[in-house]
């Protein structure tokens, strides 16, 4: 791997992005970051998954990015980690990741990161 994929890789997994390019993951991650910062708890190396949902519940709210399209009757398929629904214009499938293989959200959005990058 080069020196300048190396570094682009880094920057990638810090946040480090232009103006303008930030996207939702990287706004949760920001905000992840700054609730733990805050916290009034002790200072620790690892926040539990349920740590970090109380962290992110306001920023979810306050983007509105909940989202109600997963019906019941839209229901395909699931595997170990994710449901999967069909979206309501048919053409599109919406993947509901339960988060089992990771410690925390963090290393989740982290991953998605990465994914969105090589892919």
């Amino acid at each position: 791997m080069t020196n300048a994929r190396k570094y682009e890789l880094q920057t990638i997994i810090r946040g480090d992005v232009r103006e303008g390019s930030q996207t939702l993951i990287h706004t949760i991650l920001r905000n992840l970051d700054r609730g733990k910062s805050t916290s009034t708890k002790l200072k620790k190396s690892e926040f539990s998954k349920r740590e970090e949902e109380e962290i992110l519940m306001p920023l979810i709210n306050e983007l509105g990015v909940w989202n109600d399209l997963c019906q019941t009757e839209n229901y395909l398929s699931e595997g170990a980690e994710q449901k999967v629904y069909l979206d309501t214009n048919g053409r599109h499938v919406l993947k509901i990741n339960a988060g089992i293989f990771y410690a925390n959200w963090s290393d989740y959005f982290h991953s998605l990161l990465l994914h969105n990058y090589f892919w």
